[in-house]
């Protein structure tokens, strides 16, 4: 009945991490499934609820416009933080209580901080190992700058998101059981530090 929370830098590989041990847990994945419950949480439309998410995909918009601002609950009209906020930690307490998950992201490692069988995972890598990484998810052929730019926008928008919310950042250890740099552990080495911290809780 144990929750995994995973903070993660961008470009490391978390989402197809997370798929491998969901199916290995027989446990239920939450990423961007997190929207459609948010959407029903904050009574709106799913394609609005995505707007106020951590990230988006990172071709959605444009890849020239990198300075474009994707914080929508900043408009004085739109979901104020408080109200987002709440709707994640009625979420995620609810996925708490119910168990067998795996939640990436969202400050899920703040709101379910103290709860009893929730373990905390970080996954980081250096910019060498997430350059790699993109290059080999996506089709788009975009140069080392370019992705550069884009890891450092994400980062940094990612810890905007934090301080917004939960007023921190994701990098303090102590927050985490576990802190892995995939850029010298690999992945199959993770996976199974990963497993046998929740299978011998």
């Amino acid at each position: 009945m144990a929750v995994l929370t995973i903070s993660r830098t961008y470009g490391c590989g978390v989402k197809e991490m997370a798929k491998v041990l969901a199916q290995k847990l027989g446990y239920v994945l939450f990423e961007k499934e997190i929207i459609p419950l948010l959407a029903k949480k904050l009574d709106c439309d799913t394609e609005y609820a995505r707007e106020h998410d951590e990230l988006r995909d990172m071709f959605s918009a444009s890849v020239i416009d990198l300075a474009a601002p994707r914080l929508a609950f900043l408009k004085k009209d739109s979901i104020s933080p408080l109200e987002y906020s709440e709707a994640l930690k009625d979420i995620f307490m609810e996925l708490a209580q119910r168990g067998n998950a795996i939640v990436v992201g969202r400050g899920s490692q703040f709101i379910l901080q103290n709860q009893p069988g929730v373990f905390h995972i970080r996954l980081v890598a250096d910019i060498k190992y997430r350059l790699e990484h993109l290059k080999n998810l996506h089709v788009l052929k975009l140069s080392d700058s370019h992705l550069s730019q884009r890891i450092q926008k994400e980062d940094r928008l990612r810890q905007e998101f934090l301080e917004t919310h939960f007023h921190q950042t994701g990098e303090n250890p102590l927050l985490y059981h576990l802190t892995i740099n995939l850029s010298k552990v690999s992945w199959e080495k993770t996976q199974d530090m990963i497993l046998q911290l929740i299978e011998k809780k």
